[in-house]
């Protein structure tokens, strides 16, 4: 069976409707949270599949938490590795970071349910199953898209809402 590593950054944080599917893949899941001393010691290129979820934290406030630059570092060798890994809120800000981007306040809270809106790339994926449909949003951050990745979709108040 596949392995898939749910990193926690918050331990409340759980895959919800994501968990289903990628049950039915084939996958074995299992959880981590940041900021443990067993988080500390994970290999993140041993799953098949990482699953970063969100959080209230931003990725730039490293100094409070330690844990921070240390995840990025493991992210980043993960990515260069060309390892399939997921991001969701923080998570996407965290890949984006471990790519070179910026992370940073954004103009606005956008927290409630809103539909995003889908690029052409985004449509052509399973993605484009959810396009004008109403998902849940909770965040205050975003980051500039990182170099070679491709828009999937966006928000009013934010470009970045998904990519790959």
């Amino acid at each position: 069976m596949k392995s898939a590593l749910v990193i926690r950054h918050i331990s409340y944080e759980g895959l919800a409707a994501f968990q289903p599917p990628i049950e039915r893949a084939g996958y074995a899941i299992s959880y981590a949270d940041a900021g443990t001393a067993a988080f500390h010691a994970l290999d993140f290129l041993a799953p098949d599949l990482l699953i970063l979820m969100g959080g209230p934290m931003g990725v730039y406030e490293g100094e409070k938490y330690p844990w921070i630059a240390h995840e990025l570092k493991r992210l980043s060798a993960r990515i260069a590795a060309n390892r399939p890994t997921l991001g969701v809120c923080l998570g996407s800000q965290m890949i984006a970071a471990a790519m070179g981007a910026r992370v940073y306040k954004g103009p606005v809270k956008e927290v409630g349910f809103a539909p995003i809106a889908l690029t052409g790339a985004g449509k052509a994926l399973p993605l484009g199953h959810v396009g004008g449909t109403p998902i849940m949003h909770w965040h205050g951050d975003t980051f500039d898209l990182p170099e070679g990745v491709t828009l999937l979709a966006s928000t009013g108040h934010y470009a970045p809402q998904a990519f790959s």
